[in-house]
């Protein structure tokens, strides 16, 4: 009785969003993403949903930086300060070959050690052995960055911003910089994540 009265109302709620979700599809242009004014126009959305700006993505500014040799692979730690009072760091792993590179940076998802997480440091090896520099920025609200919080983060609301849109202003501050590295193809620049690091590729 009561069992089945909760099942049949919990089935009812599947239903509504399941309506509500087609309907909003239905509703939705078709995007021809290979056309720049489609493009453009789902950037700007996605900047006004983020409450991102321009102006908010900082210059990066070393502080300091280690280095040690895996293998073939150079990995350098680097902490840097990105807005005033805003610390951070992110890993580089070049191979030992000549000549310009292409980039890949990975995006951390949500696992408790950010950038240090198993499935990243495996995946930055394995690229760098193919021959690419890649990065690993470790979030805020991250790994070693967990102090500054990540989901219940408020006060951004109160300035009109969001803190994803903080992440994705700092990330791209980290690639800006990272390409500037001699050794880094400009020209060949990707990024990659899984979960919440797909979100923010």
């Amino acid at each position: 009785g009561a069992i089945m009265e909760k099942l049949q109302k919990t089935n009812l709620i599947f239903e509504e969003y399941e309506q509500r979700f087609a309907q909003a599809r239905i509703d939705q242009k078709f995007r021809e993403l290979w056309t720049d004014a489609d493009r453009e126009e789902v950037l700007k959305h996605l900047k006004d949903i983020l409450c991102y700006d321009e102006s908010l993505v900082p210059e990066i500014k070393i502080i300091d930086e280690t280095h040690k040799q895996v293998g073939d692979i150079k990995v350098t730690h680097y902490t840097f300060e990105s807005w005033q009072n805003v610390y951070g760091k992110f890993t580089l792993f070049s191979p030992n070959l000549e000549g310009k590179r292409p980039l890949i940076v990975i995006c951390s998802g949500h696992e408790p050690l950010g950038c240090l997480a198993e499935a990243n440091q495996k995946l930055a090896y394995h690229l760098a052995n193919m021959g690419c520099h890649v990065v690993i920025n470790q979030n805020l609200g991250q790994g070693s960055r967990a102090f500054l919080g990540h989901k219940d983060v408020l006060k951004p609301f109160y300035c009109g911003l969001t803190f994803q849109a903080l992440i994705v202003a700092e990330t791209i501050a980290v690639i800006r910089h990272a390409i500037k590295f001699d050794f880094v193809d400009a020209e060949k620049v990707g990024t990659t994540g899984n979960s919440g690091g797909g979100t923010l590729t």
